[in-house]
């Protein structure tokens, strides 16, 4: 036995091994910046902090934001306030939200939200094509309505009332919106996040989008789904993946399987000439499978 499992040995007989998962557990998540989920404290505030302040660094520009997947409002609402702290006039936000509890709610959390000066919400699920689905919805408070999939079924199991939904996809949207490019945009889809990014493959192509955030979790492998694809995806395109943490944005220029650990995270699609702007720092993975900056 080398050192280190003898060492584990003994603190296993000492401690017990549910403790050391427990342990070990919280230290692997803290290291990797996935120990929480509040927006205040994983990054995700903070940034919105971080795109105000570039915005207002273009004199005269309308920021345009989207929301896909608003639920009630936690994620956009304080985007606006951040505007408003930044100085700027105008701001445009399209949400869409598909559950009508929710939708209802959101009108209300929205209304006269600082930093806007125009709000549109919509009822559509996005997706990677124009169609109609099935919608689980959960709940008109919860967080966990979504479009039920062939592989992963109903977000939450059976435990849900199942509508049609319309599903448009990102490039069909800004065309009909009269949208020439959008800023940013957020994705929470309960593990369609792919798809959305998948219906906006044009968009993309042709640099439309400043940067396309998407959530990432345990639902995407009920879905088939992997950061190895979105990788391979962004690889004809000119946007660097990366992962939202509290200090900021990690940019990886390549995909590496410690990535594809299914523990909930942001991830994000970042036009290559705004990730300086956005403070993006460059890492990779060492020989030991750890994530380290690039220097030099």
């Amino acid at each position: 036995m080398i050192r280190g499992e003898v060492m584990y040995s003994f603190l296993e007989r000492v401690f017990g091994r549910p403790l050391l998962w427990r342990v070990g557990r919280w230290l692997y998540t803290g290291a990797r910046r996935e120990m929480t989920f509040n927006l205040a404290t994983n990054g995700e505030y903070a940034l919105q902090n971080r795109l105000a302040a570039h915005f207002a660094t273009r004199s005269g520009h309308v920021p345009v934001i989207m929301d896909v997947g608003a639920n009630l409002g936690a994620w956009s609402r304080p985007f606006g306030e951040a505007i408003a702290t930044a100085g700027i006039a105008e701001a445009r936000l399209v949400a869409f939200e598909p559950g009508p509890g929710q939708r209802e709610r959101l009108e209300v959390n929205l209304k006269d939200t600082p930093g806007y000066s125009d709000v549109t919400i919509l009822p559509f699920a996005v997706g990677a094509e124009n169609a109609t689905g099935d919608f689980a919805l959960t709940g008109d408070e919860t967080g966990s309505s979504g479009l039920v999939t062939e592989a992963g079924g109903a977000p939450q199991g059976n435990a849900a009332e199942i509508v049609q939904v319309e599903i448009r996809t990102m490039d069909s949207l800004l065309d009909e919106l009269g949208l020439e490019a959008v800023d940013y945009v957020k994705v929470d889809t309960e593990g369609n996040d792919p798809n959305v990014l998948f219906g906006a493959v044009e968009a993309l192509r042709t640099g439309r989008i400043g940067a396309m955030q998407f959530e990432y979790n345990y639902l995407w492998l009920k879905n088939r789904f992997s950061l190895e694809q979105i990788f391979r995806f962004a690889e004809d395109l000119d946007y660097r993946v990366g992962r939202i943490v509290p200090e900021g944005i990690e940019i990886y220029d390549a995909w590496h399987f410690e990535l594809d650990r299914y523990i909930m995270a942001n991830f994000v699609l970042i036009r290559s000439d705004l990730t300086e702007a956005l403070g993006a720092r460059p890492y990779r993975f060492d020989g030991q499978n750890v994530a380290i900056p690039v220097t030099g």
